[in-house]
């Protein structure tokens, strides 16, 4: 089984509360071990934008060259640092959301197995990939594996799902797919929004939990 979360925007609340609470994915989770099945393995894709860095005013604090959009050549250790505090305020805003992520998600839903964690950056958390602080924090808070090495931006499997997977802005212009890849029979090509089920029992979950949604999609 495979699982697609795209566009959460946990954000540091600097530029309005619009985190989405631990309860929606507790809920979401609990569903997919009801209606499931017993699947021999469990993979949840995190598709991009999971972590906001660009929607904070802390950036507007800071002089324009030491923005990611600023002198990226001589203030990059400037950068990095600023990058670092609005991810570590986005945990602790979220960090029960995120203590769920780092644990053992069989051992709390009973999952015949641990679900493994992938993460494709989008452009909303691009920085996430930058900077090998980040690509440590990232692996961390959502319970993944030990490795230095840069995210990839795309899920390419072929042999088993038969899935491409990548977050929606690598797209063309006109925000078309124009991969030929996805004319080809029985191959799905998946760029940031997933209609499925289970994306529609978290938005359903975070509606009832009273919450605004932003930019959602799973």
């Amino acid at each position: 089984m495979i699982v697609f979360i795209s566009d959460l925007h946990f954000v540091d609340e600097t530029a309005g509360k619009h985190n989405i609470p631990a309860r929606a994915f507790e809920g979401m989770l609990k569903d997919l071990k009801r209606y499931g099945g017993k699947p021999k393995e469990i993979i949840l894709v995190f598709l991009g934008d999971v972590f906001d860095i660009n929607r904070s005013t802390y950036w507007l604090e800071k002089p324009e060259s030491e923005r990611p959009w600023g002198d990226t050549e001589n203030k990059i250790k400037e950068i990095e640092a600023h990058a670092n505090h609005i991810f570590d305020t986005i945990i602790s805003k979220n960090e029960r959301t995120f203590e769920l992520f780092r644990g053992s998600l069989k051992n709390r839903f009973k999952f015949n197995v641990e679900p493994e964690r992938i993460y494709i950056p989008g452009n909303h958390d691009r920085l996430c990939n930058v900077f090998p602080s980040l690509r440590k924090k990232v692996r961390e808070t959502l319970g993944m594996g030990v490795e230095e090495k840069p995210f990839p931006h795309l899920l390419d499997d072929i042999s088993k799902y038969r899935v491409l997977a990548r977050h929606g802005h690598e797209q063309d212009v006109e925000g078309l797919v124009v991969d030929e890849v996805n004319l080809l029979p029985g191959f799905a090509a998946i760029d940031g929004f997933i209609d499925a089920t289970a994306g529609r029992h978290v938005a359903a979950h975070a509606v009832r939990s009273g919450s605004e949604i932003d930019d959602v999609g799973i």
